[in-house]
């Protein structure tokens, strides 16, 4: 979000070491509905803090393997 405008690009991305803030963490069904959660994530930023100027990532997160059992 630059100048009030919220504006989706595939990258690119910032360096790991340039990264500051927290997460969140949404479960969609597809890429789209991501992209429209996070726009709206990004709406609440822009309601509570008017200058607020910032970036977020999309990433896809899996489900690890099941942790086996102790025996």
């Amino acid at each position: 979000m630059s100048g009030g405008k919220i504006m989706v690009t595939d990258g690119p991305f910032a360096e790991a070491k340039e990264v500051i803030g927290g997460f969140a963490v949404f479960e969609v069904p597809s890429r789209d509905d991501a992209i429209y959660w996070t726009k709206r994530f990004m709406e609440a930023h822009k309601e509570h803090w008017r200058d607020w100027e910032g970036e977020t990532e999309i990433r896809q997160l899996y489900e690890g393997a099941p942790v086996p059992e102790k025996r």
